[in-house]
C-alpha cells in the first residue's frame, strides 16, 4: 500500500499545480476583461503570438515522426486535416489560459512596460 502512496502524491502534485495555474490564469482573464480596451488587445495579441508558437512547436514534433516507414502512409489530405487540427489546437489551448503560459508571461512583461512608457 505504500507504493501506491508514493505513486500518486506526484501524480497529485501535479494536479494541484495544475488547478494552481488554472486559477491565476482565470483571474489574469477577469481581470483583462474588467480592463482598458488596450489591455484587450494586448492579451488578444499575446494568445494569439501563443497560438502561433503552438502550431510551430506541433509541426517540428510532427516533423521528427517517419512517417514514410508506416504500414499505411499518410495521405496529402490526412496531413492537411492534421495540420488543420493542430491549428484549431492550438487556438483553443492559447485562448482557455491551459497553453504554456506563454501568454500570460508575455502579457504581464508587455503590460509593465506598457505602463512605464506612459508614466514617462
Amino acid at each position: 500500500m505504500s507504493g501506491l502512496i508514493g505513486l500518486t502524491s506526484p501524480y497529485m502534485a501535479g494536479i494541484n499545480n495544475l488547478n494552481q495555474n488554472t486559477a491565476r490564469s482565470q483571474n489574469l482573464q477577469r481581470k483583462i476583461e474588467n480592463s482598458s480596451v488596450e489591455d484587450r488587445e494586448l492579451m488578444d495579441a499575446c494568445e494569439t503570438f501563443e497560438s502561433y508558437f503552438l502550431q510551430m512547436m506541433y509541426k517540428s514534433m510532427r516533423n521528427t515522426v517517419n512517417s514514410s516507414g508506416s504500414v499505411i502512409p499518410q495521405s496529402n489530405a490526412e496531413k492537411i486535416f492534421q495540420d488543420m487540427l493542430d491549428e484549431e489546437n492550438s487556438k483553443k489551448a492559447a485562448e482557455s489560459g491551459n497553453g504554456i503560459g506563454l501568454a500570460q508571461m508575455l502579457y504581464k512583461q508587455l503590460s509593465r512596460q506598457n505602463r512605464n512608457v506612459i508614466s514617462e
